[in-house]
């Protein structure tokens, strides 16, 4: 069975205390403008996970981490 709990359970209390710079709030609304305009549902998976990873890599990691895609295993 499967429990659902709300995202501010699921967070640790000691997050709310970190700040958050308008810089990267800006940064994070810009890319995932970027990333919703770039999406077509007609594309293929692989598409969409490099969209993925490049809104990650551009909104969190850059330029101090990179981001891999690697592919599933099943």
């Amino acid at each position: 069975m499967i429990t659902f709990i709300s995202p501010k359970k699921a967070v640790n209390a000691a997050f709310y205390r970190l700040p958050v710079l308008q810089t990267e709030m800006d940064r994070l609304k810009s890319n995932f403008e970027i990333y919703l305009k770039s999406g077509k549902a007609d594309e293929s998976e692989e598409f969409h996970k490099k969209l993925i990873k490049d809104f990650l890599a551009n909104t969190f990691f850059s330029p101090n981490y990179a981001v891999k895609r690697t592919a599933a295993r099943i």
